[in-house]
């Protein structure tokens, strides 16, 4: 049986794991930004002949209203998945990671919000 009092403090022992914390947090939203700018960027180029004067929210109507992962096609070996099917493992990563308390939650508020400014 170990004692309570071990000598090291649990300040000092969470240390490393919220160091990795808060890395694995931001690389997780690098990611997600990326993969972001990406889908909309993609959004925007296939709205331009016809949506010019639509507000950024219809042209994002379709990205949206994807709800779940099983609506993707699969791709055949050696081609790159799609913004999509990306955009929904992320989100499915950081639900996970979430509940495993492996993402700093402040973080990914925080850069939501700055997302829906």
């Amino acid at each position: 049986v170990r004692s309570i009092n071990s000598g090291v403090s649990s300040g000092g022992a969470d240390r490393p794991r919220l160091t990795r914390t808060e890395l694995w947090t931001k690389d997780v939203i690098e990611y997600l930004q990326y993969v972001l700018d990406e889908l909309l960027q993609n959004e925007f180029h296939h709205s331009m002949p016809h949506g010019r004067d639509q507000p950024p929210q219809t042209l994002l109507g379709g990205f949206v209203q994807q709800k779940g992962i099983e609506s993707m096609q699969v791709t055949p070996d050696g081609e790159e998945p799609s913004l999509h099917f990306k955009w929904l493992y992320m989100v499915r990563i950081v639900r996970w990671h979430y509940s495993e308390g492996l993402l700093l939650p402040s973080h990914i508020v925080e850069w939501v919000l700055h997302q829906l400014q």
